[in-house]
């Protein structure tokens, strides 16, 4: 898959008309300070990108489909027709489409609410291995402070729990790629779930 941003990092281009550049990042005319992305909370409203607009280095493990746009995904050995329900980014996670939206730079799962509107959510999940191009100012600790926890089926099975202490220093840094933490147990799931 191939995408052609309608801007770029090093080199921005201005809209006819608008006179303010323009960033792939951003999709809305105003441009967001760095002290408001440093305070952004989950969920927020937001639009799925109706173009594939990410550049193909940051979309490596996602697709971007049209609402009806039928994609085969593999479940347990077994290759199945989905429909995507909305135009939107999607990954194949354990044989379910996640609708995604990057925002600022960021990967975020997304969904329908009430009104036919959108929202971010939560953070994508780390096991999709996406690789984000944050814009100056993200703080990821109050993103994930504020994200959707991942939930499971209740289970029978006892679990052991080991409490983490909280890494503050999650500011986005100037240069050089993010990428979402990862589980190394999810890493087969995800292969064996892409096709």
């Amino acid at each position: 898959m191939t995408s052609t941003p309608s801007g770029s990092k090093e080199k921005q281009k201005t809209p006819e008309g608008l006179g303010i550049p323009t960033d792939w990042r951003v999709r809305a005319i105003d441009q967001p300070t760095e002290e408001s992305l440093a305070v952004l909370d989950l969920p927020f409203e937001t639009k799925p990108e109706t173009k594939d607009t990410v550049p193909s280095e940051f979309s490596e493990r996602v697709r971007h489909l049209v609402g009806g746009q039928d994609i085969v995904v593999c479940i347990d050995g077994k290759e199945v027709s989905k429909k995507a329900p909305f135009t939107a980014y999607y990954a194949c996670f354990k044989g379910a489409l996640l609708a995604l939206s990057n925002v600022y730079g960021v990967w975020f799962e997304i969904r329908l609410r009430p009104g036919n509107t959108y929202e971010c959510f939560r953070l994508a999940r780390p096991s999709l291995q996406l690789k984000d191009c944050p814009m100056k100012g993200i703080n990821y600790t109050q993103l994930k402070l504020t994200s959707l926890l991942i939930t499971r089926a209740p289970s029978r099975a006892t679990s052991l729990v080991r409490l983490v202490p909280l890494d503050t220093t999650m500011t986005t840094p100037h240069n050089g790629d993010v990428f979402h933490e990862t589980n190394p147990d999810d890493r087969e799931a995800l292969a064996s779930n892409m096709s």
